[in-house]
């Protein structure tokens, strides 16, 4: 009678791998209906894993911005912005150009610079959707402006003053203020941005950036009581509370209003949480 011979190391493994496939299907199922930005990365490293290596960010090596620092010409009030994209105009980004705009409506010169690369911007689009914000044509001179590109650095005069709009940017110009007359730089806070990460390196990236030299601009003061009120960085000092400018977002109250009853007693909040982001 011949002798059974026992299966090999190689297909014990290859028979789990295969008692273990559907389960694994299962979960790349779940993840593409609970999130589907993930499920792109996941899939992207095997259907283009050079573009997959090319989208890996070292966190702690942040892009940098390229600027050249010129003495003469024309100060300006730089607000950062990632990038300036149709897809990308949710309530943080049309609240930035909308600022932008306005502050240049008073005669400030003021450009909207963006900070990594993109595809070219449709300049056409860009002019309608800034009226459409504005309820009235924008501002024809505020420049849109890179400071992504290498080969091709932003000049910028040494007192040219800044805005940072998200933690990414602050981490992007804070290599750039040291050669600066201004090395104090606004930073329009809309969010507690720290708490959209896990412990992790943006984690502490953008805990850093509230201990940098800065004068806030807060969107609604509901956020500035919470936000002063950490003791990260300089958010407890009270000289920056007194610094601070506070204003209250843009809602359009014939569409977004609560109901009569409910404008007395206690306030309410509305919570969300965006699938990109593990909290």
């Amino acid at each position: 009678m011949p002798r059974r011979l026992a299966p090999d190391i190689g297909d014990t493994f290859m028979m789990a791998s295969l008692r273990s496939l559907p389960a694994r299907l299962l979960g790349q199922m779940s993840l593409l209906r609970r999130d589907p930005e993930r499920f792109g990365r996941n899939v992207l490293q095997f259907t283009n894993p050079a573009l997959f290596e090319q989208r890996l960010i070292d966190v702690m090596n942040p892009r940098p911005m390229h600027v050249t620092v010129a003495p003469g010409g024309t100060a300006h009030l730089n607000i950062l912005n990632p990038a300036l994209t149709p897809e990308g105009m949710t309530g943080g980004p049309n609240t930035i150009i909308n600022l932008a705009l306005r502050i240049a409506r008073l005669g400030v010169p003021v450009r909207l610079v963006t900070t990594v690369e993109t595809s070219r911007m449709d300049r056409g689009w860009f002019r309608a959707h800034a009226a459409q914000l504005l309820g009235e044509p924008a501002p024809p001179d505020v420049p849109i402006v890179s400071a992504a590109d290498a080969g091709q650095p932003l000049i910028v005069s040494p007192q040219d003053v800044f805005v940072a709009t998200h933690w990414t940017t602050a981490q992007q110009l804070k290599p750039v203020l040291p050669r600066m007359a201004v090395r104090r730089f606004f930073y329009l806070l809309q969010e507690y941005e720290a708490a959209f990460h896990p412990w992790s390196s943006n984690y502490a990236l953008a805990l850093e950036t509230y201990g940098l030299d800065f004068l806030p601009i807060f969107n609604e003061a509901l956020l500035a009581d919470y936000m002063l009120g950490q003791p990260e960085g300089r958010l407890s000092d009270p000289g920056l509370r007194a610094a601070a400018t506070i204003f209250e977002p843009a809602i359009e109250e014939r569409l977004f209003h609560p109901p009569a009853e409910a404008r007395s007693g206690a306030p309410r909040l509305l919570f969300y949480a965006r699938p990109s982001n593990s909290r």
